[in-house]
């Protein structure tokens, strides 16, 4: 992987964690943001099944090599790839992709074609990849505050998903300084 991308996941593990199978989740169980609900057939998972019970089982698990490459490799290949990274600025990218792992794929990809005014289908298609190559600054604005909606409104209409707000508005907020650091890098002239 090359170092924006390897940025890129190192942030998405950095907000997903280790391992967690919090009932309020809608995920359910999941490790490093890898929903068994939505991910069931993931590899990953005969290796996590199997430390279970055992007294070093985050331990086991951060120290196999294996298992954190696949991990990569999953971002890279469910989220990173299927998002267009490679066609769009760094910095909506960065967002773009890790509003993906948190909300849906599909989700965030309708909300990009919207706000650029495209046929929404929530599918990567030619005219999408064509229309994220001219995003301009100001866009990551748009997507940061959508994203920020989306939060609030299954906050306020499924009320237990509430206490997960305050994390997702600093992810979101964290993410969004990350982002305008590459912004300035891809907008300031080299001197």
């Amino acid at each position: 992987m090359g170092e924006f991308l390897n940025e890129t996941v190192d942030m998405i593990l950095e907000h997903e964690g280790g391992y967690v199978n919090d009932p309020a989740d809608p995920g359910g169980e999941t490790y490093k943001g890898i929903s068994r609900r939505h991910w069931g057939n993931w590899a990953g998972w005969e290796k996590i099944d199997a430390a279970k019970g055992q007294l070093n089982f985050h331990e086991l698990l951060e120290a196999d090599e294996t298992l954190q490459a696949d991990i990569r490799k999953f971002y890279l290949d469910n989220f990173l790839n299927p998002m267009g990274w490679d066609v769009m600025p760094k910095y909506m990218a960065l967002m773009a992709v890790d509003m993906g792992v948190n909300t849906g794929l599909k989700r965030t990809l309708s909300a990009l074609q919207k706000m650029l005014g495209l046929e929404v289908d929530g599918v990567l298609g030619k005219n999408t990849r064509a229309a994220f190559a001219i995003i301009k600054p100001g866009d990551l604005d748009r997507l940061t505050t959508i994203r920020l909606l989306y939060y609030f409104t299954i906050s306020v209409h499924n009320p237990p998903l509430a206490k997960f707000l305050p994390g997702w508005t600093r992810r979101t907020i964290k993410v969004y300084k990350k982002a305008l650091s590459y912004v300035v890098s891809e907008v300031t002239p080299n001197v």
